[in-house]
């Protein structure tokens, strides 16, 4: 049984809905964690404020559940923290039979004829008997119609749903373009100084329309404005307005274009990607040898950790490499209690498989298919012979809302000019490029390197990796 950490995300009616799950993370709340993977349900008892627990229960198949809170709430916040805690830590989870309030509540879930599950809506917390769980419920036989019929009204449920929140993502991205506007009115230089506040109010804003990967990004602004010194971070908020604006333009356009769709809305989950429904695009599959290039990790506003990994193809298995890099990128997200962002680097190291790349006009978020770590073997690492500004573009004309592209710049050498200013600059110097990296290792500064590892955001770059002569790969984060 497995649970994504982004099906917490999925099922939270709201924002404070998850912040509040998140305080319930500490497993000192959870005398009992519980699982079962013959009827894949996952149960536990979470200690409130009252004498009793709030029992808990989750079916992991189809994600139903019930909990014996009062809360008016759908899921509540016991059941996501049950859900993040099972996706988190499932080891957590004591393998048993299910007790009797469970099993009360398994035989009292209707079932159809094909065997999907819906979530009881008797909230009753009288005793009920005993089940006895070796029956099976008699399951009602449907008629070609009625089967036509029931299919008809999903599909229009389903259109009604889309449409509903298709319009609640309009209001919401209506009203942040007058947000915009009225940052604009007052200035930049009145925005920076509060920038923290004005971007938290806004984004609340967002997620309540559900525009929730767009408030998100809204959300890490300030964080992002702070890297860049006091004069040059006005031209960066007036680049990512701009950016937020066209992205906020091309949704409103077309709510079903994916690209806009996963940068404003919400993203695949990794079992959507690998089966997608006839009405998603599939994924793109690219065979060969990988090396990790660039590592990163952050800490997101929301409590969860994001690890980042680049991928770099060294050799096509199908074919010569194309003339520009194929750049991959690995997404893991996680909580500090978790344990998961103590990992080992394993930068330099080199990947044998498939990557599956979400499907966009521009790929390159992926997960890893089947694969298998492999000695390091002499490699020609391929690079960017065009012009950082003119890559740049190229990416940037496919998606103007992109944050970052990923970039492999020349032999040359990283310099510091009399400001403290980083700089990249190619063996000739007819090429330059400022970086925004606040410290950069002694052993860069004073090595020949054979290439460097970048993300551009269209006027700086932030370093993440460096290839030397005599040191091999090393990591600059």
């Amino acid at each position: 049984m497995e649970v994504s950490e982004s099906l917490v995300q999925a099922l939270a009616p709201d924002q404070p809905s998850i912040n509040a799950a998140k305080k319930l993370l500490n497993p000192a709340k959870w005398p009992v964690l519980s699982q079962s993977e013959n009827v894949n349900t996952i149960w536990g008892e979470c200690q409130g404020s009252g004498s009793k627990p709030y029992y808990t229960m989750a079916d992991v198949a189809d994600n139903g559940y019930k909990c014996t809170c009062p809360s008016r709430k759908f899921p509540c916040k016991h059941v996501l923290a049950l859900f993040w805690l099972f996706s988190d830590v499932p080891s957590n989870f004591t393998k048993t039979d299910p007790p009797e309030w469970v099993n009360d509540w398994l035989g009292r879930r209707k079932r159809t004829n094909t065997g999907e599950k819906t979530t009881s809506t008797d909230d009753s917390n009288k005793p009920a008997n005993k089940l006895n769980t070796q029956s099976t419920p008699t399951e009602q036989t449907l008629t070609p119609e009625e089967i036509a019929k029931r299919e008809a009204d999903k599909a229009k449920r389903a259109s009604q749903n889309r449409a509903k929140t298709q319009d609640s993502i309009k209001q919401g991205l209506i009203e942040f373009q007058q947000w915009v506007n009225d940052q604009l009115s007052h200035g930049i230089v009145h925005f920076l100084k509060e920038d923290t506040t004005k971007c938290r109010k806004i984004a609340a804003r967002l997620v309540d329309a559900k525009a929730v990967n767009l408030a998100a990004r809204i959300d890490e602004l300030p964080a992002k404005i702070s890297v860049f010194p006091i004069q040059q971070q006005p031209n960066f908020v007036l680049q990512e307005f701009a950016k937020l604006i066209l992205l906020s333009e091309a949704w409103l356009a077309n709510p079903d274009d994916i690209d806009t769709f996963r940068s404003v809305a919400s993203s695949e989950n990794r079992e959507q990607l690998l089966a997608p429904t006839s009405d998603m695009p599939k994924p793109i599959v690219k065979n060969g040898t990988w090396q990790i290039i660039g590592e990163k990790s952050e800490m997101l506003r929301n409590g969860l950790q994001v690890s980042m990994r680049w991928l770099l193809l060294v050799a096509d298995s199908s074919s010569s490499l194309s003339a520009a890099p194929t750049f991959a990128l690995l997404l893991d997200y996680s909580t500090v209690k978790s344990g998961k962002n103590k990992t080992t680097s394993v930068i330099g190291m080199q990947i044998e498989g498939s990557v599956i790349f979400y499907p966009s006009r521009s790929p390159l978020r992926a997960i890893l298919g089947e694969h298998k770590y492999i000695t390091d073997m002499p490699v020609s690492q391929p690079t960017n012979n065009t012009h950082w500004r003119e890559h740049f573009l190229a990416i940037h004309a496919k998606m103007p809302w992109i944050d970052d592209v990923p970039y492999i710049a020349q032999a040359g050498r990283i310099s510091e000019d009399n400001t403290g200013q980083y700089w990249w600059h190619n063996k000739d110097k007819t090429q330059c490029l400022p970086l925004t990296n606040n410290a950069i290792n002694p052993i860069i500064l004073g090595s020949q390197l054979s290439s460097v590892f970048v993300l551009l955001n269209g006027q700086f770059a932030e370093l993440i990796s460096a290839k030397t002569e005599h040191w091999g790969v090393i990591t600059c984060l």
